[in-house]
C-alpha cells in the first residue's frame, strides 16, 4: 500500500506509475488510483479530470507491459 504523505494530485500518480518497479507493485497502485477516484479516502481532496484519468489509464497500460516484458524470459510466448 502506498504512504501518502502529500497530496494526491495528478504529479504524484504519474510518479507513482513511473516509479513503480514490478507489477505487483504497479498493480497495488492502480487499486489505490481507483479508490481515490471513487472517493474511498474521502471528499477532502479533489478527485482527477476525466482527461487526467485517461492519460494515466494509458501510461499504467503501457508500463504493465514494459514491467511484464522485462520479466519474460526471451523467447517465450505469453499464454
Amino acid at each position: 500500500m502506498l504512504k501518502f504523505n502529500r497530496m494526491k494530485d495528478f504529479p504524484f500518480w504519474r510518479g507513482a506509475i513511473y516509479n513503480a518497479k514490478s507489477p505487483l507493485n504497479l498493480k497495488s497502485i492502480g487499486e489505490e488510483l481507483s479508490r481515490f477516484q471513487s472517493g474511498l479516502f474521502g471528499d477532502e481532496e479533489a478527485k482527477l479530470t476525466e482527461a487526467q484519468v485517461d492519460t494515466l489509464r494509458k501510461m499504467y497500460s503501457e508500463k504493465l507491459k514494459k514491467l511484464e516484458d522485462e520479466i519474460r524470459p526471451p523467447g517465450k510466448p505469453e499464454f
